[in-house]
């Protein structure tokens, strides 16, 4: 089984974990980067964590999903409590593609719900969501389902955006 269906599988795990392990969250209580780094030692993941000049807290990680060889970014901004997860694969368009990638992209983005999308300068195709966390509704069982919905757009999306990019007529 493939690390994506281990992390598909790990959503359904989690409903029978504790409410009070999956307590919400509450800045006096946990820093979001510990939930988050909870959440991923939990399933076992393999990432690297730092912080740079901004405070900025970076979470970077990889998956082979059913489709696509993902690479996930997680950054944290404690301060403003918001957390922005963006994913992308190995499948990059060329530069006489990125064009019809946008436009591609475009039509995407208005039939998505909840996950964006857009294509990089050097022709990547990225999916990303993020959140701000205040109100006290961030638990690890939210971060979860948002990091899951990114993971399974790209996986699934990826290849309909570069085949409409190559062929925009289609």
């Amino acid at each position: 089984m493939g690390l994506l269906n281990l992390l598909f599988s790990s959503c359904s795990h989690q409903e029978k974990e504790s409410s009070k392990e999956l307590a919400q969250f509450s800045l006096s209580e946990q820093k979001i980067e510990d939930v988050i780094k909870s959440y991923f030692d939990k399933q076992e993941w393999h990432y690297r964590m730092y912080t740079d000049e901004d405070s900025i807290i970076t979470f970077r990680l990889g998956f082979n999903g059913a489709n696509e060889k993902l690479m996930l970014k997680v950054d944290v901004v404690p301060d403003n409590a918001i957390y922005h997860i963006v994913c992308q694969s190995e499948t990059e368009l060329s530069q006489e593609n990125i064009k019809s990638g946008i436009i591609a992209m475009n039509n995407y983005n208005l039939r998505a719900h909840v996950v964006s999308g857009c294509i990089g300068s050097e022709g990547n195709i990225i999916f990303w969501l993020g959140r701000n966390i205040d109100g006290n509704t961030f638990s690890e069982q939210a971060f979860a389902v948002d990091f899951d919905m990114v993971i399974k757009e790209t996986d699934n999306e990826t290849a309909q955006i570069y085949k409409q990019a190559l062929n925009p007529k289609s």
